[in-house]
């Protein structure tokens, strides 16, 4: 297996599906499965799983790698995701860090991909997740200007970084849990259950990357992440 912590195996996947639904069923929280990228493995071998388990994935695209990159899904086979009720929304039009484009770039990102998913899927898309997880009020601002209603983000828990009140009752912030292979079953339950340490300690941990990026810089920051993320030491 690749040294990626992102990547698990399908029996992996299916174990953690099966105990956050477990979680949520018990608790009666509302249980989300989101992808990132569009990969195609995502298709061929999570989305079966997926509805093994009765649950519906929410898949976001970045528009100009579908048909432009041979690991991506293709239009198609996005295409077969929403026939199945499974959701789709943008990733952006090029994956670019859209905290780190011009006023101009960010419109077309966010302009240009809902406008390209919208047409090759026959639906409406008003969803987007954030590439690299990075957003800021200019973003927030934007994304509500585009027509997006769900602004999706690589936080588990969103104490440190609201959306500001001005714009609160126009767009709906969701963190997610990021979940990496060594990540344990029980922080995959106790996050979907809302246990109170289990949060504390995320949002902790967001705290401290919040602090790093800052201190040291983007791109340094996204040196050393992915090289901490990708090493088989790693541990949660």
């Amino acid at each position: 297996m690749s040294s990626d912590v992102y990547e698990m195996t399908p029996d992996a996947f299916s174990r953690q599906l099966e105990v956050a639904k477990t979680a949520a069923q018990r608790t009666g929280t509302h249980l989300e499965v989101t992808f990132d990228d569009a990969h195609r493995s995502q298709l061929t071998l999570a989305v079966p799983i997926l509805e093994k388990h009765g649950i519906l994935g929410h898949f976001f695209a970045p528009a100009a790698w579908i048909g432009a990159r041979k690991e991506t899904a293709s239009w198609r086979e996005l295409r077969d995701l929403v026939a199945a009720k499974h959701r789709v929304g943008s990733h952006g039009n090029t994956h670019t860090l859209l905290t780190q484009c011009s006023p101009q770039d960010l419109l077309s990102e966010l302009v240009d991909s809902r406008r390209c998913l919208e047409d090759k899927l026959g639906n409406a898309v008003d969803t987007i997740s954030m590439p690299g997880g990075r957003w800021n009020t200019a973003v927030c601002a934007a994304c509500i200007g585009a027509g997006y209603k769900e602004l999706y983000v690589s936080e588990p828990v969103l104490g440190l970084h609201p959306i500001p009140s001005a714009l609160s009752g126009s767009i709906a912030l969701v963190g997610r849990l990021v979940v990496r292979r060594t990540m344990t079953d029980q922080t995959v339950a106790n996050y979907v259950a809302h246990r109170w340490a289990t949060n504390a300690k995320l949002l902790a941990e967001s705290a401290v990357k919040r602090l790093l990026k800052y201190s040291i810089g983007e791109a340094r920051y996204q040196a050393l992440w992915a090289t901490i993320l990708r090493s088989p030491n790693q541990t949660t």
